[in-house]
């Protein structure tokens, strides 16, 4: 009886690891299923120095620049130097772990701030402020596109400014997305505005907003550098 009553047990034992091991694995499975495919072929290289990413506009700013503003509906958006680690991206299709290597601070979670157009080119001014020398301020940018003249004075250097091809109204009021820090008024931006104009702090991460980003696209082609145009 002792025998029938443990193989019984033993039975129910095997039963119940077997079925959680398949409960596992589907699990798994689905969560798999769920991650996005990095399927996008670049045309060119997304490789840059730390020098670059901190003086001029960049072929992997400008992605990421995309995809954070695509991933908060925004007009436009902003991503400071501090927010990049230099990186080879020179191959055909990117991975993800490229794509964090990349990214200083890939969990950085995407706020909105509501900025008027007086704060935004307060907010370029500030970018190219000691150029050429190399700034983590430096703004990476989507959406927006201005020239500036390096011959200027600090404060007045940038002479046109648009979004979404449009020249930037001063009055008027603009959703930008951009980092959790940069919103907060990291590397001196607690100038141009504060905490209040903060409208939106969403959970989507850098990293996500890329990947998803990406899943959506077929062909990148950043070889067109035009967003930031130096004078002087």
């Amino acid at each position: 009886m002792v025998n029938i009553k443990q193989r019984i047990k033993y039975s129910l034992v095997l039963q119940m690891t077997f079925c959680s091991v398949k409960i596992c694995i589907a699990f798994l499975f689905l969560v798999i299923l769920c991650q996005p495919i990095l399927c996008a072929k670049t045309v060119s290289s997304l490789s840059f120095t730390d020098d670059e990413i901190r003086t001029k506009e960049t072929a992997f700013g400008n992605l990421v620049a995309d995809a954070v503003r695509d991933s908060a509906k925004a007009d436009g958006a902003i991503i400071p130097a501090s927010a990049f680690k230099k990186a080879m991206l020179d191959s055909n299709e990117i991975s993800a772990e490229e794509l964090a290597a990349a990214l200083a601070f890939p969990d950085d979670t995407i706020f909105v701030l509501e900025l008027t157009g007086e704060q935004i080119k307060s907010a370029l001014e500030h970018s190219v402020s000691i150029y050429p020398k190399k700034n983590l301020a430096f703004l990476q940018i989507s959406g927006i596109a201005f020239v500036f003249d390096s011959a200027q004075k600090e404060g007045s250097r940038v002479i046109a400014s648009t979004i979404d091809g449009k020249p930037i109204s001063e009055s008027k009021k603009y959703r930008i997305a951009t980092t959790s820090s940069l919103a907060n008024g990291a590397l001196g931006y607690w100038r141009i505005w504060q905490k209040e104009n903060i409208v939106e702090k969403t959970k989507t991460t850098l990293l996500q907003a890329l990947q998803n980003f990406l899943s959506k696209k077929t062909v990148l082609d950043y070889s067109n550098l035009n967003r930031i145009k130096v004078r002087g």
